[in-house]
């Protein structure tokens, strides 16, 4: 089939058949990069393991520069609950400091509030 003397229904299972084949090559090379990065991270794994058995990891959560806020015990508890669950068993956590961050506004989120806050005249 030349374009010359093809018609719409050769042009459409041809557009079709182009379209398989191109899913195809995508989903081989969607497989290829999945292969390789198990190759690749199979060794990562061993010696993550090994890293691992020999002693545990200990993270920290401190805080530089915040306000100090208090918190119940409860919601203390149910946060280094969370992120414990969050690392997994092998990483102990140690909770040193809880405090809340203040998100600043914007310059177009006080310019949105001062503008709504101003009177009309």
């Amino acid at each position: 089939m030349t374009p010359d003397n093809m018609t719409l229904v050769g042009s459409v299972v041809l557009s079709i058949i182009y379209m398989v084949f191109v899913f195809i090559v995508l989903l081989i090379i969607s497989y290829l990069v999945d292969i390789t990065a198990l190759i690749l991270n199979r060794k990562e794994r061993k010696s993550k393991k090994d890293s691992n058995e020999s002693e545990p990891q200990v993270s920290e959560l401190s805080a530089s520069n915040g306000t100090d806020v208090r918190m119940s015990p409860e919601k203390i508890a149910a946060l280094s609950a969370a992120i414990q669950t969050y690392a997994g068993d092998d990483v102990k956590l140690v909770v040193r400091r809880v405090y809340r961050e203040s998100a600043g506004l914007s310059g177009w989120e006080a310019a949105g509030i001062e503008e709504s806050l101003r009177r009309s005249l």
